[in-house]
């Protein structure tokens, strides 16, 4: 069974495998969303076995052991070891697309 995982606007899917093609992160940490009115962002920093990898406008995180996601207004979350998708949850307005943050 696939896990989810939420972090307020944030949803992690865990998925079999990364798509072919997707494009390691390089950064130490990595934003998974960033608040347009606080500023506030979703983290997880890349080390010891924890990679972030770009398809398209997509997010992959990919992990040989169990890693944090940090936010300043929200407990952290610990996912196993695995990979998954990232999605961010978004606002529709009419004439515009935002993060719900």
């Amino acid at each position: 069974m696939q896990q989810m995982f939420r972090q307020g606007d944030v949803l992690i899917l865990e998925v079999t495998n990364l798509p072919a093609g997707a494009a390691e992160v390089t950064d130490e940490v990595i934003v998974l969303a960033e608040g347009e009115l606080t500023g506030h962002a979703h983290r997880v920093r890349l080390r010891h076995g924890t990679r972030g990898y770009r398809r398209g406008a997509h997010l992959f995180l990919k992990s040989d052991r169990a890693f944090r996601v940090d936010h300043e207004e929200h407990k952290p979350i610990e996912l196993p070891p695995g990979n998954y998708k990232v999605i961010n949850q978004r606002v529709y307005l009419y004439g515009s697309i935002r993060v719900a943050d």
